[in-house]
């Protein structure tokens, strides 16, 4: 590349589009070249200042720098993001097995407990003899029957699934129940409720078909 006038050799600093190719000028002859396009409606847009080519090669290198930050915190932020993902599933399976456990646990002592003292051992204390009766029971109808404790309340919410109605009790109980506390359902309508908070006075009872409450003495605890 050279300068548009002929035979000069002084540093090139501006491009000008007038023409195609465009042409280069110096510092020299930018004014003679001026002076000859005065006519030209949109010549002003048609000159470009040609950077320094030092600044240039500065400016190119900040911008590979600039972004080769950018990639790296990319890749830094990914990787993040993954080693937190993967510790979220970690705990999350930590937890769904600790409950899974929990529940069985749960489960286990209530069958334990209604072998041992239901059916080889009637108690008077859970089942008056003189009063049982075995009735028909609809498993259609018991299945749409779900009971659940409102968290550390003395609450139970019942629903019917056949129906879609729900209704809630307050029941008399001696303190605030958890809302994982183990119920089966028992005939007549009432319902066996095992396992509380710790040190709970009442974490065996029966909810009668009435909304009180019956105790069962001598009944395993946690």
């Amino acid at each position: 590349m050279k300068c548009w006038r002929d035979h000069c050799k002084h540093k090139l600093e501006f491009l000008c589009t007038c023409t195609d190719p465009p042409i280069y000028l110096c510092d020299s002859h930018i004014e003679e070249h001026l002076k000859i396009h005065t006519n030209s409606q949109n010549f002003p847009e048609q000159i470009i200042i040609i950077p320094n080519p030092i600044a240039k090669r500065k400016l190119i290198n900040h911008l590979h720098k600039s972004i080769s930050h950018l990639y790296k915190s990319k890749q830094k932020i990914v990787k993040d993001l993954s080693a937190q993902i993967m510790q979220l599933n970690k705990q999350m399976e930590i937890t769904l097995k600790s409950f899974d456990k929990a529940i069985k646990e749960q489960r286990n002592m209530i069958i334990k407990f209604l072998s041992a003292e239901i059916i080889s051992n009637p108690n008077q204390n859970i089942l008056d003899a003189s009063n049982l009766r075995i009735e028909e029971q609809n498993p259609k109808e018991e299945s749409n029957q779900n009971e659940f404790f409102r968290d550390n309340s003395q609450k139970i919410v019942r629903i019917n699934l056949s129906n879609y109605s729900s209704s809630e009790f307050h029941l008399p109980l001696d303190s605030p129940k958890s809302m994982f506390i183990s119920m089966c359902s028992m005939p007549e309508n009432s319902i066996f409720c095992y396992g509380d908070y710790p040190n709970s006075t009442d974490s065996v009872f029966i909810i009668e078909s009435d909304n009180t409450i019956r105790k069962v003495k001598n009944a395993p605890h946690k």
